[in-house]
């Protein structure tokens, strides 16, 4: 993808209400505040409404991201994080349809999957703290 490509990051984050991190040309009507929220964006308010509820369920129901590599992030019990992660990829599409030829890239995947599992699926050796021997894992500060 090339660098001069406009992009939206949906990323959530503690404080954001939207979770949208656009490139500073495609905000319509900027405001004081230091987030994006979608209405700045120019999408219509029932999609708009859709993305601020999925990022409050995130607010509300994000517990941890685990204590070591291999630990999954943890969520409110009975929290159907699957379809958390799920609704997200729907909100990348329902953005795709919104800006075409504006690169829409996801990055909500830490908060389901573990660093181990996520570097796994990218073809990298899951990862382990120093002095932990655990097979096929490497070392933190290998990857310095």
């Amino acid at each position: 993808m090339s660098e001069n490509v406009p992009t939206i990051r949906i990323y959530p984050d503690h404080g954001h209400p939207s979770s949208l991190w656009p490139s500073p040309e495609l905000v319509m009507e900027k405001t004081r505040n230091p987030y994006v929220l979608p209405q700045e964006l120019g999408i219509n308010d029932s999609d708009s409404q859709r993305i601020l509820r999925w990022t409050n369920e995130f607010h509300n129901r994000f517990r941890d991201y685990g204590k070591t590599f291999d630990d999954r992030p943890s969520w409110a019990e009975s929290f159907d994080v699957w379809a958390w992660y799920s609704e997200g990829y729907a909100i990348v599409k329902l953005l795709n349809s919104h800006f075409p030829g504006v690169h829409v890239k996801p990055g909500f995947s830490r908060y389901v999957f573990s660093t181990s599992e996520i570097r796994q699926n990218a073809g990298l050796s899951p990862v382990q703290l120093p002095g932990q021997n655990l097979p096929g894992h490497i070392d933190i500060n290998s990857l310095r």
